[in-house]
């Protein structure tokens, strides 16, 4: 068995806690990336994430397992863990804000098809009832980009190939 250094070495920043949804998600598909980098054990995840936990997260984490056994807290699983810090750290009405914000995003002239797809695949993930399929993302993205790009990219069949095409928009409207 690998040391706890071993794993942390592997990549995962600490984690302070987060009101912003997004930070909190971001950090745990960064730790699950490392798990499987480093191939970590499933029954050690929780015990190497926990490591992770700095400040007030790690005040949270040390509040949620005080009043439970310590052989329950060795079984608690990786599963349990991340719904455990999304309680915490993804409420509900943090998501909700997230979801306007997804909602309402609009290209402006100032910012660049690159800035512009980082955000919306940024806030996608939390938007996906709203846009549950592939036409209905294309649709969303087509109505957030400025109208000269709307022509040449909502004919595309694929998320992926709307946003090559309005990048190509881009370049032939700003040379």
């Amino acid at each position: 068995m690998p040391p706890q250094n071993y794993y942390q070495d592997c990549g995962p920043s600490p984690f302070s806690g987060s009101p912003d949804p997004t930070v909190t998600l971001n950090w745990l598909r960064e730790v699950e990336k490392s798990f499987e980098a480093c191939q970590c054990e499933p029954e050690l995840k929780v015990t190497y994430a926990s490591s992770l936990l700095k400040d007030r997260a790690m005040v949270w984490w040390d509040s949620v397992i005080t009043s439970v056994p310590l052989e329950q807290v060795r079984m608690i699983t990786w599963e349990q863990f991340y719904g455990k810090v999304c309680e915490q750290y993804c409420n509900v009405f943090n998501m909700n804000i997230i979801k306007m914000e997804f909602l309402e995003m609009r290209m402006t002239p100032q910012k660049s098809i690159d800035e512009v797809i980082e955000k919306y695949m940024d806030k996608l993930r939390f938007a996906q009832q709203w846009v549950p399929d592939e036409q209905s993302r294309i649709q969303h993205f087509v109505n957030m980009i400025l109208p000269e790009y709307r022509t040449f990219v909502r004919s595309e069949l694929m998320l992926s190939q709307a946003f090559v095409m309005a990048k190509m928009v881009e370049s032939g409207v700003r040379a």
